[in-house]
């Protein structure tokens, strides 16, 4: 080039199903103004994504972050799970079934009819006996197991739950209760409807379970490397028996809606019993227990030296709605304590030193690291979502404000992944690399997080009636705004706080209207409606 000389080269990424398709793409694409025009499209795309919920709160980092960055992440996540990354190459590797699934949560309200498709694809890969493949290619359609599946326990204990979880989100933000009828084959080849899929989930687990009366863990549980398996195939998840109370109210509540009244019943006869086996069994005095070993031996108790107290069953234990008020706070006191660090929570206390054969690949990472007693940040919003349920705004925003990407510019030498977005992983206190950072942006961290942040702190949630209004603040927000676009409508809500709560609804107004119920109607109307909301 010329010295002053300016040239314009165009450089095309993209990934086909055809070669023929690619072709054609690049031809078109030869054309800079072309290229322009398509820019432009792109912008239109990304702010059409990002005015579906719009939050204006006191703390501007919080609104950056819930405006732009993770609802940016959230849909990089969707589209890519844990497929390909700079820390996977993808090679054998395809979208994890959970992973997908909870995926779906923090794009439905913008991304519905694409949600909807996964949905269906997802359920594809289920079995008639209910459990699912782990993994799955979407390229060609087909299912598999990881390398590192258990041959005698071929099957994840949570996998298939999470099923439920992410039709349920689709059924309470679209109403489209028309996706339950849709028929969908399993493996085998046989088809039924996606309600009936749902059921399937259901009595894999109840069909398996161990000696003390909880799901089996099969080859692990959400924790892919507590690996309780052995020759008496008896490991059980006690957080896992959690995921199917929740599970059991989700879908009873869906029967009911789908006017099931007989499956309604037994469900929730299903988890009654349930709760009541937990509460009896794996409640340890001060928290809840982690799990059982294949011999039986408990693990999260405080009769071990080792691994006393986890962090999952504490927070589902109040999420699942397992717990009574007073265990909640209990087993939540009892993560403040033990587990909650400057740069988050952590997963459990105390770390692993050494190899435990019975607990397998857990112990295998020095102590601070990963799975190890790391501050796991996936597992982080569903402490804060626990902690806005029991009514303690304040501490579920500061557990917010630890994993949060903003607040790692102060620390940039030490956190080392990028500032705008959150990672899988910072290593705990028991690492002499506390703080640093790993495996940014495809994470399951993405999606709760924007659910803890919309659903919880900010209160504003999706019904199968409705919007829910149930705010759980730090109580120096004076105020707050959100845009909410909901089913063909707009709802402006602004929420006043004089008496500085972090918790209450005193009255809602409605265009002017007063009403009694934290339960927004449903308008279709494709207008902005005004809400008023007063704590007290």
């Amino acid at each position: 080039m010329n010295p002053n000389e300016t040239k314009e080269i165009v450089f095309i990424l993209g990934v086909v199903k055809e070669k023929s398709q690619a072709t054609k793409l690049i031809q078109n694409y030869k054309n800079s103004e072309k290229v322009s025009i398509e820019f432009l499209k792109l912008k239109e795309v990304w702010d059409k994504y990002l005015q579906n919920f719009i939050a204006n709160t006191p703390d501007q980092d919080f609104n950056s972050i819930i405006n732009i960055w993770n609802p940016y992440q959230c849909k990089t996540t969707f589209d890519w799970a844990r497929y390909v990354s700079f820390y996977e190459t993808g090679i054998g590797r395809g979208l994890g079934f959970r992973d997908s699934n909870q995926d779906t949560l923090a794009v439905c309200h913008t991304l519905p009819n694409k949600v909807h498709d996964r949905l269906i694809e997802l359920a594809k890969t289920q079995f008639e006996s209910g459990k699912v493949y782990h993994i799955y290619f979407p390229l060609i359609g087909r299912g598999d197991y990881p390398n590192y599946i258990n041959p005698i326990m071929k099957f994840f204990g949570d996998d298939h739950l999470w099923m439920i979880f992410a039709v349920s989100n689709y059924l309470k933000e679209t109403g489209d209760m028309s996706i339950l009828k849709e028929k969908i084959k399993f493996v085998e080849g046989s088809e039924e409807s996606l309600y009936e899929h749902l059921k399937r989930v259901i009595k894999f687990t109840h069909d398996n379970t161990g000696q003390h009366g909880f799901p089996l863990i099969g080859t692990a549980d959400w924790n892919d490397t507590l690996q309780l398996h052995g020759p008496n195939k008896q490991g059980e998840s006690v957080m896992v028996a959690m995921q199917y109370h929740k599970a059991l109210l989700e879908l009873g509540e869906i029967a009911e809606k789908f006017n099931s009244k007989n499956d309604f019943t037994t469900f929730i006869n299903l988890a009654d019993k349930m709760k009541e086996n937990i509460n009896k069994n794996a409640w340890d005095g001060e928290w809840y227990v982690r799990a059982f070993d294949d011999d039986g031996e408990v693990i999260g108790s405080q009769n071990n030296e080792e691994g006393k107290i986890f962090l999952n069953t504490q927070s589902w234990a109040v999420f699942s709605k397992v717990a009574s008020e007073d265990q909640g706070l209990k087993c939540m006191d009892s993560v403040r304590k033990f587990l909650n660090t400057d740069y988050g929570i952590k997963l459990f206390f105390p770390a692993y030193k050494r190899f435990y054969p019975k607990l397998g690949g857990i112990s295998t990472f020095p102590p601070g690291l990963k799975e190890n007693a790391s501050i796991f940040c996936h597992t982080n919003p569903w402490a804060e979502i626990a902690e806005c349920i029991l009514g303690r705004g304040d501490i579920a925003f500061e557990y917010y404000k630890k994993i949060a990407p903003s607040t790692k510019n102060e620390i940039a030498e030490i956190h080392k992944t990028e500032p705008y977005i959150y990672s899988q992983m910072i290593t705990g206190n028991d690492h002499p690399k506390f703080g640093a950072a790993k495996n940014s942006w495809l994470t399951g961290t993405a999606s709760w997080t924007m659910k803890a942040a919309t659903d919880w702190i900010l209160g504003i949630r999706p019904d199968f009636e409705g919007l829910i209004i149930d705010p759980s603040i730090p109580k120096n927000w004076n105020k707050y705004r959100v845009v909410r676009n909901f089913r063909n409508a707009v709802y402006c809500i602004i929420v006043i706080n004089p008496q500085h709560l972090s918790k209450g609804i005193k009255k809602i107004k409605i265009d002017n209207i007063e009403q009694e119920s934290n339960l927004l109607p449903v308008y279709n109307d494709g207008k902005t409606h005004k809400i008023e909301v007063q704590m007290g």
